[in-house]
């Protein structure tokens, strides 16, 4: 993994140096950033695919129950300390989650028919992802089968129940570190009026398995080229995360949720918008679903697998170690 330049990843700043590779779109190292001990994929489209949910590359890849594509093909946004000194795998699907109740690949974050909420401890999409009970009104939106239920138990068991930080924002003109720090780091670190979320409530959820990406992790996986661009800028695509889009290997190209609300509305979340900046929704509206688990620190690669290389056609093989 190219590790050169710590400090400045350290800090999660961008202007890459000349001892790094200078074609922005085929970055495909490991970049360490944010000041969280974490380790990051970053690039156009780095070797980072993993098979979850089977330890056989060709059903990984020859699995076509995601609306053509494999449920079991993730990537790995990166390696996190879990804040106990061990270091937990944070993965993401490859591909946008099939809704089959609507026959498309758009969810919305919240729906029950009437009222809706930002808040993702109570979100209509939290309880499917985490095949708990759906509130009353929401149940013709999602698939019957809730998402976990997708996977047996011997793989789920491997899904690390995480705290996810869920406060929210307003300020999407900050930079990468600028918005990691409003929506995870001051929750993280207890910083006096980050502790709760904008309806009073808690700003953090603890032990749960499914979620979905941060801003920031969207940012952070652009090249460090982008990182000190805003997230959108009222200038123009030159000058935002527009810009960085050809370079981010979580950019999909549609309107994407993610797991933050918009602090400014009870009604809306933010999300990636089709351009590559960061831009918000209704929550009763449609987005794209990439869902997100950590998996636990005992999990590994298996290294016996010789032919796995990261790449969208050997992918890594999990193994316990």
């Amino acid at each position: 993994y190219h590790t050169t330049d710590t400090t400045k990843y350290q800090n999660g700043e961008g202007n890459i140096s000349s001892t790094e590779p200078t074609n922005s779109t085929t970055e495909t190292y490991v970049n360490l950033n944010a000041g969280d001990g974490s380790y990051r994929y970053s690039g156009a489209n780095p070797n980072n695919y993993v098979c979850f949910g089977t330890d056989s590359e060709s059903t990984c890849l020859s699995d076509t129950s995601n609306n053509s594509t494999s449920k079991y093909l993730y990537r790995i946004i990166g390696v996190f300390d879990d804040g106990n000194g061990n270091k937990v795998t944070k993965i993401v699907m490859a591909n946008p989650l099939y809704n089959s109740a609507t026959a498309k690949e758009t969810y919305r974050w919240d729906y029950n028919g009437s009222t809706y909420t930002n808040e993702w401890a109570n979100a209509s999409l939290k309880q499917w992802l985490n095949n708990e009970t759906l509130k009353t009104g929401s149940e013709s939106y999602y698939p019957t089968t809730k998402f976990l239920a997708n996977y047996t138990n011997t793989w789920t068991n491997k899904i690390l129940p995480s705290t996810w930080y869920v406060r929210g924002f307003t300020d999407r003109e900050k930079n990468t570190k600028g918005i990691y720090t409003d929506e995870i780091a001051n929750v993280k670190n207890g910083v006096n009026g980050y502790t709760t979320n904008y309806q009073g409530n808690s700003a953090t959820l603890t032990n749960t398995k499914v979620g979905l990406e941060y801003i920031s992790d969207y940012m952070y996986a652009a090249s460090p080229t982008y990182w000190n661009y805003p997230g959108y800028s009222s200038s123009g695509a030159t000058y935002d995360y527009q810009a960085a889009a050809s370079s981010n290997w979580l950019f999909t190209g549609v309107f994407t949720l993610t797991l933050l609300p918009e602090a400014s509305s009870t009604a809306r979340e933010w999300g990636v918008i089709v351009t590559g900046a960061v831009g918000s929704g209704s929550v009763s509206g449609a987005g794209r679903v990439l869902p997100v688990v950590y998996l636990a620190s005992d999990i590994g690669i298996d290294t016996t697998a010789t032919s796995a290389d990261g790449s969208s056609s050997h992918p890594y093989i999990l193994r316990a170690e």
